[in-house]
């Protein structure tokens, strides 16, 4: 999905998708709650990283982390797959900031637990390059 997202970064929905949902349920106040509401959408990534965004439940993240730590493992993998192409442009757009501290302050938004799955999972990854032409129609 890694590399899917950074060849084609259009077929990303992003946590936007299903935040409204989570938010308007109210369910992250509650490990449990949580948990069913991420189960209600199967092994998806997407409504992972939408839990892994809920900074004011660090404590329910991380629960629910550990009790379904293979798919926010996908999830981070996604995540830091997508946090490097985003870098990427922001570099070609004349960012001044280097793609590690770009890459730092996107992991900033998530739960510390789940940064740190990100971060390792940048550091190991084997993403297919990113080539100028591929970039090019996302530059602008």
């Amino acid at each position: 999905i890694g590399d899917i997202i950074r060849k084609q970064p259009p077929t990303n929905p992003g946590a936007d998708f299903y935040e409204a949902d989570l938010l308007g349920s109210g369910d992250a106040a509650d490990p449990d709650l949580l948990q069913f509401w991420l189960n209600k959408f199967g092994y998806n990534v997407f409504a992972a990283t939408t839990v892994a965004l809920q900074r004011d439940h660090e404590q329910n993240v991380s629960s629910v982390i550990s009790n379904s730590e293979s798919l926010f493992q996908d999830a981070a993998h996604v995540t830091a797959a997508t946090h490097d192409l985003f870098a990427e442009l922001r570099i070609i757009r004349s960012s001044k900031k280097s793609k590690d501290e770009l890459t730092a302050q996107y992991r900033g938004g998530f739960v510390g637990k789940f940064a740190v799955m990100v971060q390792r999972e940048a550091e190991q990854a084997n993403w297919i390059p990113l080539s100028q032409e591929m970039l090019q129609p996302y530059a602008n």
